[in-house]
């Protein structure tokens, strides 16, 4: 059974409390377990001097962290504040409302976030949980956000083969500008993507003979002439889902059919692909939502009717090492999207929900986070986001998660977690 990820818009607003106002239709809420509102201070560090083969700090714009000469440009203020990596005090947790489902998630280097709507609008959101312009991107939702090799942020649309489906860069500060928009056949669907030595690999489906065949299409956002599309020689009877770049100009591409695998494909300059079967070692009916790679630890998460799980393969022989599955109540219960650090695995989804309630309000979203090398008889700690109802995507930075997902009643949503679990008291 597939479960669509797309959902008519929701409508419901500004259900956080002490909201700030950001851009209209927006609400945000910030600080920890106590609510605590973010402080700073900036003190450029002494110990360095300048002079003839002396060190001079780099703190130009920077709040705090290294200056670059064994000193630090300051200390954040606040014990609900972190240093990012680009020398700013923010939030260490936040959470922030859209006006429809939160589609997926990208934690930039600088800090700040880039969330895709299922309205089709994609926001950054400033690391200290506030969010600046709406960009418009495609109707119907983005599939992915991610970075290139230039600090852009990429989105895809995903939809019927009647939405249009493009990818944009949006730069740090400035509106996003179209890279290409694809020629797609008669109902053709984009489903995710990623990036693959510095080109947008995105994956999905159009109808076969008797059933849907899988589709690669490959874009590079320098030569946008060069899109390309790909069978990966996969038989008809399969949709593309997920893919995570292998580091060596390939990548592994989840399909769902029966029952779901992961392949290896590597393609040719001229798009010619190709792709090995590395596992088909999942429960009959679960569909592979996402991967995450970590060295040769190969992760995959998915879920059907009757349960959810994590699943750690050894990436260059597909030998299945550990399996944690999930199912707690009688209704669907689902993890849709996972990230590693090489230290933990995080896996997003929810737990309860009825199916057959489009609102998703019958359960509740749920962040898991297991050992990157956990064994099947390991438990992970859960954080249940009781005020949400399901966690799309998530994202990792190095000190924190941020996931973005459909919140209750009938909103979007993005928030920041610390990386050990601790999340915005608003949602709990």
């Amino acid at each position: 059974m597939q479960i669509a990820r797309s959902f008519a818009p929701l409508l419901a607003l500004g259900l956080l409390g002490a909201a700030v106002d950001c851009t209209p239709g927006i609400s945000a809420s910030t600080g920890g377990a106590g609510g605590a509102q973010p402080t700073s201070t900036s003190t450029v560090s002494s110990s360095a001097t300048t002079g003839a083969g002396m060190c001079t700090p780099a703190c130009s714009g920077k709040q705090c962290g290294p200056d670059g000469c064994n000193g630090m440009c300051g200390m954040c203020g606040s014990s609900s504040q972190t240093c990012s990596a680009a020398g700013q005090c923010c939030s260490s947790t936040w959470s922030i409302t859209f006006p429809s489902n939160g589609q997926n998630v990208f934690a930039a280097p600088d800090g700040s976030t880039v969330v895709g709507t299922h309205g089709g609008d994609a926001f950054r959101v400033g690391c200290d949980g506030t969010a600046g312009t709406a960009y418009p991107v495609v109707p119907n939702g983005t599939s992915f956000v991610g970075e290139n090799a230039q600090h852009d942020i990429i989105g895809t649309g995903d939809g019927s083969a009647s939405v249009p489906h493009a990818f944009f860069d949006i730069p740090t500060g400035g509106p996003p500008s179209l890279t290409n928009l694809p020629t797609l056949g008669a109902a053709e669907s984009m489903w995710w993507g990623g990036l693959v030595g510095g080109e947008i690999w995105t994956v999905g489906s159009t109808p076969g003979v008797s059933a849907n065949k899988p589709l690669l299409w490959k874009t590079n956002p320098a030569n946008p002439a060069a899109t390309c599309t790909s069978d990966m020689g996969i038989a008809v009877g399969a949709t593309g889902r997920s893919v995570v770049a292998d580091g060596n100009g390939g990548a592994y591409v989840s399909v769902d059919s029966s029952p779901a695998s992961v392949h290896h494909v590597t393609c040719t300059a001229d798009c010619q692909c190709s792709s090995t079967l590395l596992t088909n070692a999942f429960p009959t009916g679960l569909d592979v939502r996402s991967l995450a790679l970590s060295g040769t630890n190969l992760y995959a998460v998915g879920f059907d009717g009757a349960l959810a799980g994590i699943f750690r393969f050894d990436a260059p022989s597909g030998q299945l090492l550990a399996t944690y599955t999930y199912d707690p109540t009688s209704l669907l219960d689902a993890f849709n999207t996972v990230a590693t650090d090489g230290v933990n695995v995080y896996a997003g989804g929810a737990r309860g929900i009825d199916i057959n309630d489009p609102t998703l309000s019958t359960g509740y979203s749920v962040l898991a986070i297991l050992p990157a090398n956990f064994v099947s008889s390991s438990t992970p700690l859960f954080v249940p986001l009781t005020q949400s109802d399901f966690i799309w995507a998530l994202s990792l930075s190095a000190d924190g998660v941020v996931v973005s997902g459909q919140k209750k009643p009938d909103t979007g949503f993005a928030a920041r977690c610390t990386l050990a679990g601790v999340c915005p008291a608003d949602l709990l």
